[in-house]
This record gives C-alpha cells, sequence and structure tokens, in this order.
C-alpha cells in the first residue's frame, strides 16, 4: 500500500513525525494483520497479540540518537503480561535487510534456569529436537551468551545451556 496524497510532504518540505509514522507503520501493520490473521486461525490455543514497532524512539531515551529507528519489527506473542517468559514470532527489516524467526528476548534468569532444569530432566526429547534442528540450515541459534557457560547434561546441549537468551533466527540481506 502507497501513501495517499493527503500523507506524502509538499517537494521540498520537510516531512512531519505524523507523515513518518503513517507511512511507516501502514506496511508493517498489513503485513502483521495477515500473519496474525494466519497464525491465530491455525493456532488459536496460542492466544496470539499482534505487536508492531513504532519508528520513532521515546524523546526521554535518544542519547544522542536521532529521533527515529533504522530497523522496524512485528511480533506476535502470546496475550499474556509477562510476555518476557514466552517465546514470540518475529519479523524485522533494516536497512541491511531483514530478519525472522522465534525466541525469548528478555527472558529472566528464572525461566532460563527452569528452561535448563527441564532439559537436565530429560534430555532426550530435546536432543531429538536439537538434531532436527541442527540438519536444517534456515534458521541459527542466536542470542546472547553467557560469559560463562552453564553445564549440560551432554555435548549436544551445550550451546543451548550457553544461551542467556534463546533465539531461532534467520538474517536475510537483500541481494
Amino acid at each position: 500500500s502507497g501513501a495517499s496524497a493527503s500523507t506524502m510532504s509538499a517537494p521540498g518540505s520537510k516531512p512531519t513525525r505524523a507523515t513518518i509514522c503513517n507511512i511507516s507503520s501502514s506496511p508493517p501493520r498489513e503485513l502483521g494483520a495477515e500473519l496474525y490473521d494466519y497464525m491465530a486461525g491455525k493456532y488459536p490455543e496460542l492466544w496470539l497479540n499482534l505487536h508492531v514497532s513504532r519508528i520513532y524512539r521515546d524523546a526521554r531515551r535518544l542519547f544522542g540518537r536521532g529521533p527515529y529507528k533504522d530497523h522496524l519489527w512485528l511480533s506476535l506473542r502470546h496475550e499474556n503480561d509477562a510476555w518476557s517468559c514466552r517465546p514470540e514470532f518475529y519479523f524485522e527489516v533494516n536497512p541491511e535487510g531483514y530478519a525472522y524467526g522465534m525466541g525469548f528476548w528478555n527472558a529472566t534468569p528464572q525461566v532460563m534456569e527452569r528452561f535448563r532444569r527441564s532439559l537436565t530432566e530429560d534430555p532426550a526429547p530435546f536432543e531429538k529436537l536439537v538434531r532436527a534442528f541442527n540438519a536444517q540450515s534456515e534458521f541459527s541459534l542466536q542470542g546472547e551468551r553467557y560469559k560463562r557457560p552453564k553445564s549440560a547434561p551432554s555435548p549436544l546441549l551445550e550451546p543451548w545451556f550457553a544461551q542467556k537468551h534463546i533465539v531461532l533466527g534467520r538474517d536475510a540481506s537483500y541481494d
């Protein structure tokens, strides 16, 4: 969807914040709505909510950066307020390319400890998933790693125990 004449600035004039917000938010919202309809229809038990990022930064947190972000993202996440305790699906665009996947952002240490404990108690089912994950090439294990990795029940699970936050993502360039 293109910008209408009413959302465009006059040639040579500086665009207004409202113009930038409208032009930058319409495509992500439309894509997000399509993804939401598909996922909510296919997986209603996930109770997903759509979240679309804003193009502008919070003026209280500029710290020398400009008022606009250089990337936009959308996510489908559980409607529960404790969203950092559950994985979410995401799609992001930035000047270099785009990214998509799912993961835990800002998972609390308690959430990650419960995750590691459940794997330690019964590693076999997750090891089967890890072998399948390692056999594919579209997604990679991403996220912040601990400086000192946690002890894992098997070498196969060591990379997963080394993560502070787990993201299964794909980063791609526009080429």
